[in-house]
Formats: structure tokens, C-alpha cells, sequence
């Protein structure tokens, strides 16, 4: 089955596809109690992250179901870090289905949009399996990221 990668320009984002990209990521954005579904819409939609979708074209079943020709398996956002020394693209979310099926697709496409946009690299921050994903494409694991959040605490006037 072939997948299809496509960078979703600004101008496409409209209400079928941004919900059902918000749907496929929902579960990374909650993953990081950093973000809401909304923040990232608005970060897509100011064009501080890219989306990115990977559609293949439907079945049979899916066809009757949907009503379209293709489905979105995954979605996927980007955004352009540039640092004192380095500007790296990085992976900011994944969501959906079938990693291994059109990761080295995806892997070109990002390696193609970095260079165009003068990276000199790419960077995922991520959960634990992402190196099993990206060993083949010579990423190397070079740190990690431990967290710790605070209880939300109550003064003593909004306890009363």
C-alpha cells in the first residue's frame, strides 16, 4: 500500500482536513500537558508549525464509509528551531497509524524541506520508541528529557 506525504499549505486547511490532523494528534498533545488542541490549530494556522499528512488511497469499505477516495493515517507537525549555532527541524508531533510503512518516505520529505529551509539537521524529542523508528535513517540518541510538574496549588483565598 502506498502512502502519500503532503505538506499542507496554509491555504488548505480547512475545517475536514485541520479536524480530522487535530483528531490524528490529539493523543501527543495530551501526551504533553504542554499543549492543547487549540495551540497547535493556532500554530499550524500562524504558520509557526507545518502539518504535514500521510494518506493512502482508501479501500473498498472506506470509500462507502467516507465518501473520499483517501485516508489520512497519520499527521504530523514541524517547526523551524533556530539556535545560537544551529537551525534544526524538528518533530514537534506524531499521531496516527502505520510508522513503519511510510517512514522513509516521511524521513526524505523532512530531509528534503530541512535542507530547502537551510537546517543543518533534524531533531525529534520524543517517546521511548522513536529510536527503533529512526535507527535505519542514522539518527543516534543523544540525551533524553526527565520531567517533573508540580501540583497545582491553591491559595488560601481561592480555598475559601
Amino acid at each position: 500500500m502506498k502512502h502519500h506525504i503532503s505538506l499542507i499549505g496554509r491555504d488548505l486547511l480547512v475545517p475536514e482536513v485541520i479536524d480530522r490532523a487535530i483528531e490524528l494528534l490529539r493523543p501527543a498533545i495530551e501526551l504533553t500537558n504542554r499543549y492543547t488542541p487549540g495551540s497547535i490549530y493556532g500554530d499550524i494556522a500562524s504558520g509557526r508549525h507545518q502539518l504535514w499528512l500521510i494518506m493512502r488511497e482508501a479501500t473498498d469499505a472506506e470509500k462507502v464509509e467516507t465518501q473520499q477516495g483517501f485516508v489520512f493515517d497519520a499527521a504530523l507537525t514541524t517547526c523551524l528551531e533556530e539556535y545560537p549555532a544551529k537551525k534544526m527541524l524538528r518533530l514537534c508531533f506524531c499521531g496516527g497509524e502505520a510508522l513503519d510503512a511510510w517512514s522513509p518516505e516521511m524521513h526524505q520529505a523532512f530531509v528534503d524541506f530541512a535542507k530547502a529551509n537551510e537546517c543543518d539537521g533534524i531533531e525529534i524529542v520524543g517517546r521511548q520508541g522513536w529510536p527503533r523508528h529512526l535507527k535505519n535513517h542514522g539518527y543516534e540518541v543523544t540525551g533524553m528529557t526527565c520531567e517533573i510538574f508540580f501540583p497545582e496549588e491553591k491559595s488560601d483565598e481561592m480555598a475559601a
